[in-house]
């Protein structure tokens, strides 16, 4: 029977993925991402069934972390002006200003690849 997964794990691969795309780009081998992780190959097509899984994944998590950040304390009520400009502009603009170089070279790469919406496919 399969172990558990652990979201530690699957968080640790998450990161470790982050860091070597930054540096190696999209083409950079699962194997230096699971070691990056602390995790066996193996273990990470436990997470992610393939490598295009793993970075549609960091996409849609970079993308609900900035969907998060520019609703945050939204105005329900507010005209939509204000929900707009005065809510979730400003928003927008703390998080640019605090979004790690990292994770903002990560987002640069997924969104010119096609990866995120499945029309690719990728080496391991």
């Amino acid at each position: 029977m399969p172990r558990p997964r652990s979201d530690e794990k699957r968080s640790a691969i998450l990161d470790a993925a982050t860091r070597v795309i930054v540096t190696q780009g999209l083409s950079a081998p699962t194997a230096g991402i699971a070691k990056e992780a602390g995790v066996a190959n193996g273990s990470l097509f436990t997470y992610f069934e393939t490598k295009a899984d793993l970075f549609n994944q960091l996409y849609l998590d970079l993308k609900a972390e900035m969907a998060s950040a520019a609703m945050k304390n939204f105005p329900e009520k507010a005209t939509l002006r204000d929900q707009v400009v005065s809510t979730v502009w400003r928003n927008w603009m703390e998080f640019a200003g605090v979004l790690s170089e990292k994770r903002a070279q990560l987002l640069a790469q997924l969104g010119v690849s096609t990866n995120h919406a499945g029309n690719s496919s990728c080496g391991s």
